[in-house]
This record gives C-alpha cells, structure tokens and sequence, in this order.
C-alpha cells in the first residue's frame, strides 16, 4: 500500500481530545472493576491500554495482578491496617498522655503527634505528621526524605516518575497519585507529571501515538479498517506536516524496514567509517603495526611511536635504499613473481593489503549508494519547494493562460504530489540495495550452507533485476519530472499577445516565401526580449495534460510494483535464497509486468 493510503488509516487529533480519552478509559475501568482511579491507570499502563487484557488478568486472578503492579491484596491490606506504623504510633501517644491525665498545651500538642519515630532514610526522629509511607504503611519517611526521593525519580525521566516504589530495599509497593505530586511540590513540575501520564497512556496504546514533531501537541489514532499488520504500516502525517513511521516513529522510510531505515541513518551519521578510512589511507608501521598517515612528500618515513624508519613505498627498513642495495628508490622497479621463488612479503603484509582492498570497496560502494541516497533526498526538497509554487500561483496562471477552470489543474498538482512520494521511496530503494546485495558479507554465510555453489552468480542475477526495476522506475519518474519542470514553465510563461505576434511573424515569412529581405521581416522578440514562446498554445497545452497524466499513473504503478517487492523479500539472498529456476520464473514475470509499462 502506498504511503498516500496509509495515511488515510489515521486521524489526527488534539492533545484535549487525547485527554477526554485518557480519562475516559479510567473511568471505564473504576465502573468494572470498582476500583479507584489510581489502580484504573497502573492497569491501564500495565497492559497497554487494552481493556480485554486487564479484565482478563484482574478476574483471572486478582491477587497475582494486584503484586504485578506494586498493590495490596485483601489479605495485606487487612494486615498492614492493623500494622499501620503511624496509625499505632499516634495510639500509643494518646494512651500514654491519658495516664499521666495531665493536658497542659505543650503535652496536649505532643499527645496529638504521637510517638517520635525515626526516619528511614535521614535516621531523625519525626513526629508522626511529619512522617508518611507508601500503599505497605509499613516504612515511615519524613516528608523531607520523600520530596528528594521523588524529585530524584522526577529527574530519571517519565519511567521512574510514574512507578515509584516504597523507598525500603525489601519493599515493592507503590507510592499514590496524590503523595508524589504532594511531594514534588511545584506546580510545573505536576503538570509535567500529568503530562507524563497522558504519554505513557499514548505509547502504551497501540493504536494512538504522540506526533514526533518538535512542540507538536497533535495525536494520531489508527484507524485500521483495511485488517493491516504494524509491519505493513509505515506512513503516517500529522496534521503538523510532520511525515513519521508507525513503528518507530521515525521519519518516513517506504518501502524499507525499520531495521533497515535505522542502521543506514546511523552509518550516515555516525563515525563508522572512520575505521574504513583508516584502513584505505594509512600503511602500518612495520615493526610496531601502528597506523601512519603520509602527511609530506618524501617517502622516507619514520614512526612517532617507535621511531623505526621505512620506506612508504614498500615497507622495507629505510636502510636498504643506499647504495649498497642499488640505490635509495629501487622499490620503484616492477618486478614479476616467479613461481619458484615466492615474493617475500610476510603473511602480515598480506593480510594488511587485503583488508586495505576490502576497506577500499568498502568505500567506494558506501560512496555510490550514499550518493544517490543523498541526490534523491535533495531532489525531493525541491520538488517539495515546487509544489508550494504550484499550489500559490503557478497552477493558477497557467490556467489563466489556457482557459483552464478551477479543477483543470488538479492534475499537475496530483502529479508534482506523486513525484514527490516517488523520489522519496527511490532513496530508500538505495538504502536496501546497500544491505541486500553484499556479496563479501555474504559470502562466507553462503558456503557454510552450500559449499559447492558460489553466491557469485545467483546474487548477481538477483541484483542485475532488481536494479533494472528500479531503473525502469526511476526512468519514469525522471520523465514526469522534466515534464513538469520543464514544459510547465513554457506554460507558465506564455503570453497571447507574443503569441500572436509570432504567428503573424510566421505567415509573413511563409507569404514571402520565407524570405528575410524585407526589414519588416525582423524575428520578433517577447516583451522580456527573450526568443516567442510557440509551446503554449491551447493544443499543446491539452497534449501536455494528457502526457503527464499517462507519466503519472506509469510512475506511480512501476514504483508501487517496486515496492511491493521489496516488501516481498527482494534481496534476500543471504537468507533463504530461492532455487535458481524460482528465481527465473520470477524473472519473466517481472519483466512480463514491466514490459506493460513501457509508453508507446
């Protein structure tokens, strides 16, 4: 399915709309299961905001769900209400002061706090108002002791904040709602913490998600009525203009997997091919192997690490280029191995130049792929920038130059939208051949499993039809896109009144008999003193229509072919490669498909 379509699958929405729904799922789970509305949200981010799940797991079996999420069961709750520290604390204070029967302020005041108990984080003994503790009322912390145990978990990020836990080592009950925003104490830092729920919500819910974008405050939901798996949904806009994956929610990446889109983006923008460099550019040292860089012009070399001077060309030690040895640069002669007299590299040296070969096509196929990956992206830029063109004025003009109404011009619209969507899914195809077609990673893979057959051919058959898909799609696109570069600007710019002169101009010569003699005869020039623009007439304009509109549908059938293929599994050959003869047959009907594209 194309990126178009999916999007249809989603509406978006605003972060209020996102909220009525998040409250209304609690509400929905305290009216079932009778719980408070604290127990409504930890099942609700528990168990990713489906609501057969949670009644599944809480009638199922109430006790093991209620310890999963850090709660008490009937029996605990009834122990830790007789067992209550701060409960029996604040008797034991009030027992005490009735004996003594003395109630003076002071003692009447210490009668109302209690007993002192000490907390267990700071160790200071605190009156009993002082003092809270988490859903097990069995470990006691000042409130102090509580505000920075949860503005540390505030500071760790949206996980922590919304799961803490009794502070105790031994002790996994949860902390309330009610109790951490009292122990934040700020204001911005609640609405942050409202704001955190709301998110967990979101991501939890598998079919809602937060818009990517930077302060964008939109949610899409899926709206999947077509029955598709995640994997096969990819696009999705915000009303914002941001385009994002489904899955990782990272820009747009048709027709390639997520996978695929994050290891590419990484080695474009990571370090990665530092080692590649190094391994093309410098020569190791012979006698300690540390890589050296020629940064000067004379070949005599010395290392900074051990001080050993070679030679750059062919490593040997800089001694051997005197005169004794037939002069300093006698390296620079060719010389043929003979087979009975080995060339005497050692088996280090050997092996350093194959790793310089290997780094060498490294590059350069990094480089080709990366190229076009880039080219294409620059080119979908543009035609982004030519799209807002054709939307403000230029379709407008045009129609006004050629008698179009108001939904004549859709077509060019449509067109400009289908190249845009067409150079971003070709980009990608690069990024896919890049890990597909890899013979020298593959190859070792390859013999484990079939030591008689080599991956030469059967990859190579692969990767020459795949990239003659991909080029009869490219070729289509790269026709709209002159067309509509080109020969649109020939309409845009097109005006009667040259127009007419240059028709007359025309009749003139061919009454004449095309003879320039006369002086009236001059070639006429347009107002901007620029040669007469004879493609814009009516005729060609419909002509002109009618070829983008044909180029369009082409386009977008030859790259939806490409991409349901690559869906498919084109370029898996490393794994699970199909028999030769699959493969044919598979070939002629490829072609048999793209044959049917071809223009007349």
């Amino acid at each position: 399915m194309s990126s178009s379509k999916q999007r249809r699958l989603f509406r978006v929405y605003p972060r209020k709309e996102a909220e009525e729904t998040y409250r209304k799922a609690c509400d929905g789970i305290k009216s079932v299961l009778f719980c408070d509305e604290d127990v409504a949200k930890y099942l609700l981010h528990a168990y990713g905001a489906n609501v057969n799940k949670i009644n599944d797991a809480y009638f199922g079996d109430e006790e093991k769900t209620k310890r999963r999420l850090g709660l008490l069961t009937e029996d605990e709750a009834r122990e830790a209400e007789k067992t209550d520290v701060l409960k029996l604390a604040l008797d034991v204070g009030k027992q005490r002061e009735s004996r003594r029967g003395s109630r003076t302020r002071a003692k009447a005041k210490e009668q109302e706090e209690g007993d002192r108990i000490p907390c267990g984080i700071c160790f200071e003994d605190c009156a009993v108002q002082e003092l809270a503790t988490a859903f097990c009322r069995a470990h006691p912390f000042c409130k102090e002791c509580w505000g920075g145990y949860c503005d540390a978990k505030f500071q760790d990020g949206k996980a922590e904040i919304l799961d803490v836990r009794c502070p105790d080592p031994g002790c996994e009950k949860r902390v309330s709602t009610e109790m951490i925003l009292r122990s934040l104490g700020d204001a911005e830092k609640a609405e942050k913490y409202r704001k955190y729920e709301l998110e967990h919500f979101v991501e939890s819910n598998q079919s809602i998600k937060h818009c990517p974008a930077a302060g964008c405050d939109h949610f899409l939901i899926l709206e999947n009525k077509d029955g598709l798996s995640p994997d096969q949904i990819q696009s999705c806009e915000c009303a914002c203009g941001k385009e994002f994956c489904w899955n990782c929610q990272e820009d747009e990446h048709i027709p390639v997997r997520c996978e695929t889109a994050k290891s590419w983006v990484a080695k474009n923008s990571s370090e990665s091919e530092n080692q590649n460099w190094i391994l093309t550019f410098t020569k190791p040292c012979p006698k300690c192997s540390r890589p050296i860089e020629k940064n000067q012009g004379c070949m005599h070399m010395t290392c900074s690490q051990c001080r050993h001077d070679f030679c750059w060309m062919c490593l040997d030690p800089w001694g051997k280029h005197g005169e004794r040895t037939g002069g300093y640069y006698s390296c620079n002669a060719f010389r043929v191995e003979d087979p009975s007299n080995p060339k005497k590299t050692s088996e280090k040296e050997r092996e350093v130049n194959e790793k310089k070969r290997v780094a060498r096509m490294s590059i350069e196929r990094y480089s080709h792929y990366h190229e076009r990956w880039i080219q294409h992206q620059e080119s979908e830029k543009r035609a982004r920038a030519d799209l807002k063109i054709l939307k403000e004025k230029k379709a407008d003009q045009v129609g006004r130059n050629h008698g179009a109404g108001p939904g004549e011009m859709s077509f060019a619209i449509l067109a400009q939208e289908q190249i845009i969507e067409c150079r971003k899914l070709l980009k990608w195809t690069y990024a896919h051949a890049y890990y597909a077609y890899n013979e020298e990673d593959l190859k070792n893979d390859w013999k484990k499993t079939n030591p008689f057959t080599g991956t030469s051919k059967v990859m190579q058959q692969e990767k020459e039809f795949y990239e003659f898909v991909q080029g009869e799609a490219e070729n289509r696109l790269e026709q709209l896109s002159g067309k509509m570069e080109k020969d649109l600007d020939d309409f845009y710019n097109f005006d009667y009144i040259d127009y007419a002169k240059g028709i007359e101009f025309k009749q003139q010569k061919e009454a004449n008999g095309d003879q320039e003699t006369a002086p009236e005869l001059k070639t006429p020039l347009s107002k901007d003193n620029k040669p007469i623009n004879f493609k814009g007439d009516r005729s060609s304009f419909q002509e002109f229509k009618r070829k983008v509109c044909e180029l369009t549908s082409l386009t977008r059938t030859s790259f939806q072919s490409l991409s349901d293929e690559i869906h498919k599994g084109f370029g898996c050959v490393g794994e699970g490669t199909p028999p030769p003869s699959a493969m044919k047959d598979a070939g002629k009907t490829h072609r048999r498909s793209s044959n049917a594209m071809d223009l007349s």
